[in-house]
């Protein structure tokens, strides 16, 4: 996976990630669709059974949040800031 040693080069994928994001919401994609093909997608790439069972965990704490909030794309940010970490520290 990408391992991420430069903040700004990290600070710099997330902005370029916030964008995509926001393209996808002025499509009206729902955010639990997102973050669940999100979700596989990683899934078919991570082999650690505990990965893949944090990924998992990570995916469901975001979406119970992104159903009771109003901002999703801080919840889709922090979701996806929650996965780097998680996969940046295998």
């Amino acid at each position: 996976m990408y391992k991420y040693n430069d903040k700004k080069k990290l600070y710099s994928n997330i902005k370029k990630i916030r964008e995509k994001f926001y393209i996808l919401f002025i499509t009206n994609i729902s955010t639990s669709i997102i973050i669940k093909k999100i979700m596989i997608k990683l899934l078919e790439k991570v082999n650690n059974i505990k990965t893949k069972y944090d990924i998992i965990y990570t995916t469901s704490i975001f979406e119970n949040r992104l159903n009771q909030g109003t901002r999703h794309i801080i919840h889709i940010e922090a979701y996806v800031i929650r996965l780097i970490y998680l996969l940046n520290n295998l």
